[in-house]
């Protein structure tokens, strides 16, 4: 609607058309940059690093199934990783869409921003 108004207002004078111009370019900006916080929205993880963290996860265990030392001392060294695994794992998959689900940035910071530094003061 913004867009279209703009396009369509014919300006009268050099001045009306450069700020027409202005106005159009920071339009321009501005649907850039929303642009650019949508894809943020969706971002995730590729999957080329689950491979990774899978292939990473199962090399560690084999390495651990490999070591020659005693039952319990080895049961607690495997537990301790796999745990540790297990949490990191956990973790990147949580925080695979930051701006989305349970796990993810609370729109009360940019409300608090908005308020703060976007809002206009309201008319006396």
């Amino acid at each position: 609607m913004i867009r279209s108004t703009l396009l369509s207002y014919e300006p009268t004078a050099k001045t009306q058309e450069l700020l027409q111009s202005e106005l159009l370019r920071y339009l321009d900006e501005m649907m850039v940059s929303r642009e650019q916080r949508l894809a943020a929205v969706t971002a995730a993880i590729p999957h080329v690093l689950w491979y990774v963290v899978a292939i990473g996860a199962f090399l560690m265990i084999a390495f651990l199934w490999m070591l020659y030392i005693e039952l319990v001392p080895q049961i607690i060294l495997g537990g301790i990783t796999a745990f540790f695994l297990g949490i990191m794992i956990f973790l990147i998959y949580a925080m695979d869409h930051p701006l989305q689900g349970a796990v993810s940035v609370a729109p009360d910071s940019f409300r608090s921003v908005y308020e703060l530094v976007m809002k206009w003061d309201e008319p006396a």
